[in-house]
């Protein structure tokens, strides 16, 4: 008979023992008892008195009878988050911004970050949250999750564990949808297995032991699961509608599928197309991006699930809006105006934070201090899948990388665009990570013209033209672009240098400066030289989880993307290509790793996939990142500080958004 074992009790390194449900309790993990106060002030509420327990809005819908009373809205189990500093105040309208409607990531981050698991504030491990909990069997194939009895849709509708089933069996498992299976979601070539064993329980089977499934639902991976209302997105698949294909043809869709994929989204960040969509988030877009309109709204949710420590349902905020701009600088003018209220993407970089600063009075603004979490300021991946098989020999040969990494001058990089912030690094993780590899990290990041010129002739590339560019093999002067996209200013500043620096060895580089989306379709074509990316994976759980800098597994794997294809989608993609021995190697560790409860091997195992990295020396970085920060307005309260600024964590999602409020 398998045996399973509660959350605390796991051997993961997500928890240990009762140890850490109080470290839960102290970063803001719920206490998973009823809200009594709300309950009894609803009492209160339902005779016509007033409640201090909802939103005044809320109160007065429910005394005029178009809103059910609080006791009805909430679960038997609410989640009861403890604020970071206070109890707030209802009210108030939380400004941002986005670079256009198509920047869904920072709605995920701010609004929507309400996950099955989500991360502890400090990002030492996992707490609950759509799911109260969660058991798991002593093989580690066979998890169940526990949600919350009584806990409804933005729409009132109940939430449930079919809601998540019907997800996996009409989505992951449709081919249309979800041609291949998220790595995360199978074993070898085998689906895990979703039952929902009733309204409130849901069984998760692996046909081999999974030992981070719990990360990978805290993770950027784990909205989809939470996302699907069962009773609304029906309409738009053809397994429940007939005339979903007629309907998608009359919205202008080819097929039912883009429909399906515009109005419900996929992944982390395509849940906002629709403002009819239930959702299960503290704000709901009521207002999302379209062709004429210049901001993206999400309002107060009035099923939200989660009350502070005093039984007051949260969000305290009214809503947050996200007015559009067409680049960074409009940002940051908006920000030094007192016009944003919490931002850090787009606008936080070095370059700007002495502005911020001198600013704090006139703006009302304070900056926040941030925990960096990357591996490296700039990332530069030269394409070693090349389909030109003249770049691809170019690019895949080590001399040649190690050469052009000899010839940055780091140090003047340094000094020059990052303001003296930093030290030199290639992408690795940073000392205070347990995955700290110091090969990898400190490698090739001399400045040494005559080391890069010693291997670069070891290329066999000797001969120059009139302009002392090195001929390459097919006898044609060495010339390439790096793609680097436009929210990454510091990264052109860098590369305009670093042309020089590669110019004095033979070596011709022009940087490419293009959006973001056009960047992403030349990398999942191939049709690119080099891109540039701030390296992920420095701390915390980002190194485990995203590791796409040393082994192929990311569709940000921009040096080995025909690996990452090979990996994710099989040998017969279109673009895949079968990897050497060592990326092969690699790979197999990292399944091995996934399969792995203790933590102990997962970190001896990743240890040898940057053993891998190091001797294959795959990207090349400039210099260790420095501290971030963010501009928040002086009267926002309940912010953490030290906040992780990471991806996978995802910033600011996990430090509870939801309790942050206006001082007015």
């Amino acid at each position: 008979m398998t045996v399973t074992r509660r959350l605390l009790r796991s051997t993961l390194w997500l928890a240990l023992t009762a140890i850490l449900m109080l470290a839960l309790a102290a970063c803001g993990a719920p206490a998973e008892a009823p809200a009594e106060d709300a309950m009894a002030a609803d009492d209160a509420a339902a005779t016509g008195a007033a409640s201090p327990n909802q939103a005044p809005e809320f109160q007065d819908m429910v005394n005029n009878g178009t809103l059910p009373p609080l006791s009805e809205r909430l679960p038997s189990d609410p989640l009861v988050v403890e604020p970071v500093e206070s109890i707030g105040q209802y009210g108030g309208v939380w400004r941002a911004g986005l670079r256009g409607g198509s920047d869904n990531a920072w709605i995920y981050r701010t609004v929507a970050y309400d996950q099955l698991l989500s991360w502890n504030r400090d990002w030492s491990g996992v707490r609950p949250n759509v799911a109260s909990g969660f058991d798991v069997s002593d093989d580690s194939t066979t998890y169940t999750f526990h949600l919350r009895p009584g806990m409804k849709w933005s729409d009132g509708e109940p939430y449930t564990a079919h809601d998540i089933a019907w997800w996996f069996d009409n989505v992951i498992l449709n081919e249309e949808l979800t041609p291949a299976v998220p790595v995360w979601l199978k074993s070898g070539d085998v689906p895990a297995t979703l039952t929902a064993v009733d309204d409130y329980t849901l069984t998760w089977a692996y046909a081999e032991p999974n030992g981070v499934l719990p990360l990978r639902l805290a993770a950027p991976g784990g909205p989809a699961v939470v996302s699907y209302p069962e009773h609304y997105v029906q309409q738009f698949h053809a397994g429940f509608n007939d005339e979903a294909g007629a309907d998608a043809t009359e919205n202008g869709f080819e097929d039912w599928t883009l429909w399906f994929r515009d109005r419900i989204g996929g992944g982390c960040c395509g849940y906002y197309n629709d403002a009819d969509l239930p959702v299960i988030w503290a704000w709901d877009i009521t207002t999302p991006a379209g062709e004429n309109t210049t901001f993206v709204r999400a309002d107060r949710n009035p099923y939200y699930w989660k009350v502070d420590t005093e039984g007051n349902q949260l969000p305290y905020l009214d809503a947050v809006v996200f007015n559009f701009s067409a680049d960074p600088e409009t940002l940051v003018l908006q920000a030094l105006a007192g016009e944003i209220d919490y931002q850090e993407r787009h606008i936080n970089a070095l370059s700007n934070k002495a502005a911020f600063f001198d600013a704090q009075e006139s703006a009302g603004i304070v900056l926040t201090n941030g925990l960096a979490s990357g591996s490296n300021v700039m990332e530069i991946s030269f394409n070693q899948t090349h389909p030109d098989p003249v770049k691809d020999e170019i690019f895949g040969n080590k001399d040649f990388r190690i050469g052009l990494s000899y010839a940055i001058d780091r140090q003047e990089l340094i000094d020059l665009v990052l303001v003296g912030q930093g030290t030199p690094w290639q992408t690795a993780p940073m000392p205070s990570s347990p995955y700290y590899h110091e090969r990898l990290a400190t490698q090739y990041t001399e400045y040494n013209v005559d080391k890069a010129n010693e291997h670069l002739d070891a290329t066999g590339w000797t001969e120059r033209d009139t302009d002392g560019i090195r001929l390459g093999p097919d006898g044609k002067a060495i010339s390439f672009v790096i793609d680097v996209i436009t929210v990454a200013p510091q990264h052109v500043d860098m590369l305009n240098l670093i042309s020089n620096y590669w110019a004095e060895v033979g070596i011709k580089m022009t940087p490419n400066v293009l959006d973001r989306t056009l960047g992403q379709q030349k990398l999942e074509v191939l049709d690119f030289d080099a891109q540039t990316w701030g390296g992920p994976g420095g701390i915390g759980y980002s190194t485990l989880l995203d590791p796409r800098n040393w082994a192929a597994v990311h569709g940000h794997s921009r040096w080995g993307y025909a690996w990452n294809r090979w990996y994710n989608f099989g040998p017969d993609d279109d673009f895949a290509e079968d990897p050497p021995e060592s990326v092969q190697k690699a790979l197999a560790i990292y399944d091995t790793i996934q399969a792995t409860p203790d933590a102990a091997e997962q970190t001896r195992l990743m240890m040898e996939i940057l053993d891998i990295a190091a001797e294959d020396f795959y990207s090349m970085g400039i210099a260790t990142p420095a501290p971030p920060y963010g501009v928040a307005n002086k009267n926002m309260r309940n912010i953490m500080d030290n906040m992780p600024f990471a991806w996978q964590y995802p910033t600011p999602g996990p430090a509870d958004t939801h309790q942050w409020w206006l001082d007015e």
